[in-house]
């Protein structure tokens, strides 16, 4: 019979948000560069916070415009370096390698 270990809600939850910050994240920023900034329009979120921040209840009526061709490409990137990391470290990504290491 197999000892298997599986982690917990919160290591798998923090393995997550490091795998954000160290891989989609960085992809992002870099994808969004790519684009020239017409991946998605920045100055509509600010507009909606702003409004949003004011109690205006037409904060959400116009949403950003975002681009489906370089949507694709940040997911498919992400999708693309995620497995390239399972490839290299035997099935992990760094927010898996981080948050095991904590968990021992």
């Amino acid at each position: 019979m197999n000892n298997i270990k599986y982690a917990g809600f919160w290591v798998r939850f923090l393995a997550s948000i490091l795998d954000t910050i160290f891989l989609a994240l960085p992809l992002g920023v870099i994808i969004y560069f790519l684009s020239n900034g017409s991946w998605f329009d920045f100055a509509q979120y600010q507009q909606n916070i702003m409004m949003a921040m004011s109690a205006n209840p037409h904060a959400l009526d116009v949403q950003p415009q975002t681009s489906v061709t370089w949507e694709l490409i940040f997911e498919l990137s992400v999708f693309v370096v995620t497995i390239l990391f399972w490839e290299k470290w035997r099935g992990a990504t760094p927010g898996k390698k981080t948050a095991s290491h904590q968990n021992n």
